[in-house]
């Protein structure tokens, strides 16, 4: 089969069965997505508007690549499209992947569009196709105790506590996030996310729970959000950090109210992977940034648990003050239930 036998066009809601099969029979038979359908739907079924590019056989409709994609927000401008889950077969058509690619960027008319978790040994593709591509850096903050049951910790670090008047409050719902936080302050950031996004991805997700924390400055204002997940493993908890949005330098002044959340809810550690943010910063907050000279383990993989470093790689068409953060795309999705 060549290119000129294929067909690349955009997936229509009848497409979803076919899309399931494929990625049961080409990718992995038990994939999060073959077992819960409803996770596939809300994540790509967006008001009848199915985000998803098929490539098919033109002669028998045989799928032989998919390409799934997310809107970071509502807009029908300034509009970001996180590539997701990409899967080609062999088909004689060794670009496909990269077409299926362009075909999102085409029509989609979006400003940026950028993926995250992409294979280390597809990068070149992504360098030859004009995109950036880089590695989020992942920071963390232990909690001071004498052995770890999750992370793997050879050069213990723990940043001294800096005391302010900052406090990060828990936005339990989204009433409570409209209420304390305006979201269209940050309409120029790349990639802009809007409160439709913010609650669709974090208040209405169908599995995880994730916790919403505005950083409360000295005047009460609230002017910067974390988004966090908590995760169990080996009998204890961890606390993800997944997103962020606001003033990059309201987080130096968050390092007594980091160490609070890990000392009040027993957390092993605080991890946050992100892209687009001065080190500074993140020092400040109390973090550690994870080295290979350090010789610690802060695994990523807890479905199934996997107890080593991980390191997470991304392309985008705008590399220009832009962020990016695990909770982006399709990174932080459950792979099973």
């Amino acid at each position: 089969m060549g290119y000129q036998d294929i067909v690349i066009r955009k997936a229509g809601i009848n497409d979803i069965d076919n899309i399931i099969e494929f990625i049961k029979i080409n990718w992995q038979q038990d994939h999060i997505f073959v077992k819960e359908r409803g996770l596939f739907e809300y994540q790509h079924l967006i008001d009848n508007n199915f985000n998803f590019i098929v490539a098919e056989d033109a002669f028998t409709n045989t799928l032989c690549g998919i390409c799934g994609y997310i809107p970071s927000n509502n807009s029908s401008n300034n509009k970001t499209m996180w590539g997701a889950i990409l899967k080609v077969i062999k088909n004689g058509s060794p670009t496909l992947g990269i077409k299926l690619l362009n075909y999102i960027a085409n029509l989609s008319d979006c400003s940026i569009f950028a993926g995250c978790g992409i294979n280390a040994r597809t990068i070149p593709i992504y360098d030859f196709m004009g995109y950036s591509t880089g590695k989020l850096e992942h920071y963390y903050r232990l909690d001071n105790r004498e052995t770890y049951q999750v992370a793997v910790i050879n050069n213990k670090k723990i940043a001294d506590v800096k005391y302010t008047n900052f406090k990060l409050i828990r936005l339990d719902t989204y009433a409570d996030f409209l209420r304390a936080f305006n979201i269209e302050e940050y309409k120029n950031r790349k990639p802009y996310k809007d409160n439709w996004y913010i609650c669709r991805r974090y208040y209405d997700y169908p599995i995880y729970k994730y916790h919403v924390y505005g950083i409360q400055n000295e005047n009460n204002e609230i002017k910067s959000i974390l988004v966090a997940r908590e995760t169990f493993q080996n009998g204890v908890k961890l606390l993800r950090v997944v997103d962020f949005i606001g003033r990059d330098d309201d987080l130096d002044s968050i390092s007594s109210e980091i160490q609070r959340l890990i000392d009040e809810n027993e957390y092993e550690y605080i991890d946050f992977y992100c892209h687009g943010i001065d080190e500074v910063h993140l020092k400040n907050a109390g973090f550690e940034r994870r080295t290979q000279e350090d010789n610690n383990i802060i695994p990523n993989y807890f479905g199934p648990f996997l107890q080593k470093n991980i390191d997470i790689y991304f392309f985008t068409n705008e590399c220009e003050n832009f962020y990016m953060f695990k909770a982006d795309g399709d990174q932080d999705r459950p792979s099973f239930i």
